[in-house]
């Protein structure tokens, strides 16, 4: 199914955004995306969101293509997310 997305993505210009459950890792207690090896071979962009101390805001991470940029936070609310000001 990634690949179809992919497939047709690529055909007729369009994007996709998926998104995607996550899991625990008990040794870590990180989490994880289930399924994370396809997900990787099969998205051309990567973005985490993280949860922050504040409930209504998330830190954006950058994963793929580029890891070296910085993270953004992002703030969430009835119209949907918007970087937050500093």
């Amino acid at each position: 199914q990634l690949g179809y997305l992919t497939e047709i993505n690529k055909t007729t210009g369009s994007t996709t955004l998926l998104t995607g459950q996550v899991r625990s890792k008990i040794d870590t207690m990180q989490i994880e995306p289930v399924a994370k090896r396809l997900m990787e071979y099969w998205s051309s962009t990567i973005i985490r969101l993280d949860k922050t101390g504040n409930s209504e805001n998330r830190q954006a991470t950058l994963e793929k293509p580029d890891k070296s940029t910085t993270p953004l936070i992002l703030t969430i609310d009835k119209t949907g997310l918007k970087e937050k000001s500093s």
